[in-house]
């Protein structure tokens, strides 16, 4: 294995390697259009065009430096012996990273076929995903993804919309490895999870469409894995009690549902309430309302808060199918534990409300704690933690699965999870530290634990516990400051005695750790930071999620869901109208192209932030709809829409009638230019 991990926490950007086999161009455009909109703290590191086959072959070449995903987009016709290299390559540097390699060709039964060999090769390998790029181009409803014009002169084998297709399967990806998963979703009733209005249909009166059934089957599958569900909905509650008991087939039943909130209070209100009990910070919530009235007061309230609204004539499995923040992983054990911990927490806060004394409550919780050493069976666990925790996580280290088992396997390696349990149940596996132990000095590289067993002295425990099992005399924690670890922050400025530097070691003699004591009363206050994850980034998703969700509902084109208009920049040219139908079919195709509303017929091409890769663009559309041949290189010499045209022999621009010359065009051989 080349490298435990990559440290893409909060504090740093996570690195995303891209390797294609021809031009890319278009797809970092989108890529880094959707990173813009959806607040990624990503660097987008691709491959030059051309150096393909000697990035994959060098296993320390910038491809295969540590990375959070990776990506390999391969047409076994462009490269002689492609495969072959690919599968050397991945098995020489194979590291445990995410990887998916996404395999196009002109032939469908060709692309299946290659789809397939690797596949079997690489069937052993978990982290390793082969996917035919017709899969993706039918997901988006695209029949035909080639162009073979841009693939002839600018080695772009796919159309605007494929290239477009391609970058959103893998924001896609992108997107739900760097989002917090979705622990909470709060969820309307009438118009929403069923149809109609329960106050004015009556229980037997409200609709289960397909789209209605397949939203509850989903929300149900949710709660299966461990996702606290909630009904937030302005009902009476005899009406929603009836309803929820009454209509037999609904997937979704009151048993479903961790918290059922009916009444006219402010939705936001309850929201907020339930997940500062429970601890849910507002970027691992989902909130689905059909209602704009209350979606924007949920924007307004708790602007982290995945918002989303459901389409005014019902959620559609296109919709749904669209709808990003329902991607979630494989669950574990522990996520579907979920729901049965938090009833026990409400027992311990219920018994602690009713204690006046907070050491006493704490002396009789007789809390568990238990080290131990991790077998295979925690490795997804473990990973999962590192990847989640951020209020108590002391450097911010992110893991794979692939990374956890190489530690597990080096000598003098140190890794030890933790368990703990008391008297109303048990946490699960929820604490975790690795490091190296060289003499009688321990170093952590990281040290975490969920919050949800913060406040306790577990974190005390625990380090004395460290101590007495590996018999080391100094402990050295590595910290690293990010916008959400507070928490784990104050607990090592406490044991320094003074504030740390944002970044470096903390060392412990095996005298200091002895003498930690756990003080109730350092843990109490609001408590708001224990609870709540920082906000910075979200704001802003929630509507991201419902444009991608209600494009595919509606059937929005896929290259307007990744890119945007632009208004015209400041240029040193003023504003001229196209004149005449010449200037006015450029303008319209510069536009579609460069992204740009309004372009002017004297306005400098490179100005506008044109580059090569557009100007292939340009001249596959000129090619078919103006029905026009030139040079490509032509177009390098005429700067601007009047040049363009005044070139082409636009005599429209004197009041000749180019229309129908067009017209006329389309009955003969498309002309030559020179």
């Amino acid at each position: 294995m080349k490298s435990m991990g990559a440290d893409i926490g909060d504090s740093t950007r996570a690195p995303i390697a891209l390797a294609a086999s021809y031009t890319l161009g278009p797809v970092l455009d989108h890529l880094s259009h959707l990173a813009g909109e959806l607040g990624w703290p990503v660097d987008i590191r691709a491959v030059p065009y051309g150096r393909f086959a000697a990035q994959l072959s060098d296993a320390e070449g910038s491809f295969w430096a540590p990375a959070s995903r990776r990506f390999i987009l391969l047409r076994p016709q462009d490269i002689e012996d492609d495969e072959a290299l690919t599968v050397s390559a991945v098995w020489q540097a194979e590291d445990g990273i995410p990887l998916c390699i996404l395999i196009g060709h002109d032939d469908p039964a060709a692309e299946n076929a290659t789809a397939s060999r690797l596949k079997e090769k690489f069937h052993s390998e978990a982290h390793i995903d082969i996917v035919p790029a017709r899969h993706v181009f039918d997901g988006f409803g695209i029949g035909d993804p080639g162009d073979e014009l841009t693939n002839r002169t600018g080695h772009l084998p796919y159309t605007e919309s494929g290239m477009a297709a391609l970058a959103l399967y893998m924001a896609r990806i992108i997107d739900g490895a760097l989002r917090p998963p979705v622990k909470l979703i709060a969820v309307d009733g009438d118009n929403t999870i069923w149809g109609g209005v329960l106050g004015e249909d009556g229980v037997g009166g409200v609709r289960l469409d397909e789209g209605h059934l397949e939203l509850q089957q989903r929300l149900k599958s949710a709660a299966a894995r461990g996702v606290i569900l909630t009904l937030l909905t302005k009902n009476e509650s005899t009406d929603i009690r009836a309803l929820l008991l009454g209509r037999s087939d609904f997937p979704l039943g009151k048993e479903d549902f961790f918290e059922v909130n009916a009444g006219w209070g402010e939705k936001s209100a309850h929201l907020a309430r339930l997940a500062a009990t429970h601890g849910v910070g507002q970027e691992a919530i989902l909130f689905l309302d059909d209602n704009p009235v209350e979606l924007a007061r949920m924007r307004e309230a708790m602007p982290g808060v995945l918002t989303v609204g459901v389409p005014e004539d019902g959620p559609s499995h296109a919709y749904l199918d669209g709808l990003w923040p329902f991607d979630q992983g494989t669950a574990t054990t522990d996520d579907e534990k979920r729901v049965r911990r938090l009833r026990e927490e409400a027992g311990r806060q219920a018994e602690k409300a009713k204690s006046g004394d907070l050491d006493s409550f704490y002396a009789t919780l007789g809390l568990r704690v238990e080290m131990f050493t991790p077998g295979t069976g925690d490795v997804a666990r473990i990973a999962q933690l590192s990847q989640r925790t951020n209020q108590f996580n002391s450097s911010l280290l992110r893991l794979t699965e692939g990374d956890v088992a190489s530690r597990l396997e080096k000598p003098g390696a140190v890794l030890r999870a933790v368990n703990v349990a008391d008297r109303f149940g048990d946490y699960g596996l929820v604490g975790l530290v690795i490091g190296d132990l060289n003499g009688g000095t321990l170093s952590l590289d990281l040290f975490c634990l969920s919050c949800r067993v913060l406040g306790r002295g577990v974190e005390h425990d625990l380090l004395r516990q460290l101590m007495a099992d590996t018999g080391a005399r100094t402990l050295r924690i590595r910290h690293v400051t990010g916008p959400r670890n507070a928490p784990m922050r104050r607990f090592l400025d406490r044991l320094e005695g003074s504030d740390l530097p944002e970044e470096g070691w903390l060392d412990l003699s095996t005298e200091e750790i002895s003498q930690l004591r756990f003080d109730p009363a350092e843990e109490t206050g609001d408590g708001d930071d224990l609870i709540a994850a920082a906000e910075a980034g979200m704001e802003g998703r929630g509507a991201a999620y419902q444009r991608f969700a209600f494009a595919a509902h509606e059937g929005t084109p896929v290259a307007a869901l990744s890119a945007e208009q632009q208004t015209r920049p400041m240029l040193e040219t003023t504003f001229q109208s196209p004149r005449g139908d010449t200037e006015v079919a450029l303008s319209k195709i510069w536009q579609d192209v460069l992204g740009i509303e309004q372009i002017g017929r004297t306005d400098s091409f490179t100005a506008l932030g044109g580059k090569s890769l557009h100007l292939v663009r340009i001249h596959a559309r000129m090619t078919r709809e103006m029905e026009v041949e030139i040079a490509l290189a032509d177009l390098f010499r005429f700067p601007t829409i009047e040049a363009l045209a005044r070139h082409l022999g636009a005599e429209d621009n004197l009041g000749f009638d180019r229309a129908a010359a067009m017209r006329a065009a389309r009955m003969r051989r498309p002309r030559r230019v020179s």
